[in-house]
């Protein structure tokens, strides 16, 4: 990861993977943030539980929606450029050529992309929860019987470092898992072209159901 030419690919796929993806996440964030704050102040205002917001509100957002969401956009960005980038390099024999002048693709392709993965996911996580929780309030969540500074006191006071684990493990996980689903259905292709849209269609479906898994996973854990 050291050597110059690794890292420079490096910065380029978390460039690819959490920078160009950053401007879905305030939309996304505003869009399904919104609704869960919304009925949730709803419940917990009109039950007079004004010391429960803050918990179910980091919790439903720092341990679920952000983490989840992410991942899957993610998923439905880089995934498809990963397995088509990946299948053509192995149809048109670039890693044959890379062993030939002694380059190792561990080093060269595939440690870079995993590593772009991993930091995009929390980061994108991150951001994400902090839009969802404090935008949301400015889209729906000022109809309510609550104030702004009333409202951010509870969000603050009902972090756990618990949530703050799962925002930074959950979609590291997820994203290293579906990085390395892409980059083994890609390397798969052999011969033509026509293979590629095959080893898409397995590689999203199985990137899904990754996603799924761990998501239950830390259902169970929790």
């Amino acid at each position: 990861f050291l050597n110059r030419a690794v890292f420079k690919v490096t910065v380029r796929q978390v460039y690819f993977t959490a920078v160009q993806a950053m401007p879905i996440v305030p939309v996304t964030a505003l869009a399904l943030g919104s609704i869960p704050v919304h009925f949730l102040l709803n419940l917990l205002t009109n039950l007079g539980a004004y010391d429960e917001i803050g918990g179910y509100l980091t919790w439903l957002m720092l341990d679920e929606i952000a983490p989840f969401t992410c991942a899957l956009i993610i998923t439905l960005r880089s995934v498809p450029a990963v397995i088509s980038e990946m299948a053509l390099m192995s149809i048109n024999r670039e890693f044959d050529t890379l062993r030939m002048l002694g380059v190792r693709e561990h080093h060269y392709i595939y440690l870079p992309r995993i590593i772009a993965f991993i930091i995009a996911g929390p980061c994108m996580a991150l951001i994400f929860s902090v839009i969802g929780l404090i935008g949301s309030y400015f889209v729906l969540g000022y109809v309510h019987d609550i104030t702004f500074n009333s409202y951010l006191d509870h969000i603050i006071y009902g972090i756990r470092f618990s949530n703050l684990l799962v925002l930074l493990i959950k979609p590291a996980i997820m994203s290293a898992g579906i990085c390395l689903i892409s980059i083994g259905r890609g390397i798969q292709a052999d011969k033509t072209i026509t293979e590629v849209p095959i080893l898409l269609i397995k590689g999203m479906t199985e990137s899904f159901a990754f996603l799924g898994i761990v998501e239950v996973v830390f259902i169970l854990l929790s």
